[in-house]
């Protein structure tokens, strides 16, 4: 597994305490006297989180925020210039809504992103 295409074991952990906890293909899991893991399988671990993958937070996303007289749609921007991924919502003008979630790993900036957004709905 490329650890490049999920959640690390910090964002996974946020997202839990953010109350989110998706369906995912990967898990982080700590078993007894061993360092966390990351793995296809929950699989006799004392703890584990969820570690959703780019696609599988992607899917949680809305496509669009509306806004009392906008709608905002998701963006996602990569700066080439220093490899950092730039996620948010923002109209058509490329004013920004909501988001500006930056990491180098595009997975974290999603993970953010989801957690604005449910935290938005409540």
């Amino acid at each position: 597994m490329n650890k490049d295409n999920y959640c690390s074991l910090e964002m996974s952990q946020k997202l839990v305490d953010a109350g989110i906890v998706l369906d995912t293909d990967a898990y982080w899991i700590k078993v007894t006297n061993s360092p966390w893991m990351l793995c296809d399988s929950k699989y006799s671990a004392d703890e584990y989180y969820p570690v959703p993958s780019m696609g599988e937070l992607w899917r949680e996303l809305p496509e669009e925020l509306p806004n009392n007289t906008r709608t905002y749609y998701m963006k996602l921007m990569i700066e080439k210039s220093d490899n950092r991924t730039l996620v948010c919502y923002g109209n058509d003008n490329m004013e920004t809504y909501v988001g500006e979630y930056e990491y180098i790993n595009p997975v974290g900036a999603l993970a953010e992103l989801l957690i604005f957004v449910k935290g938005e709905k409540k």
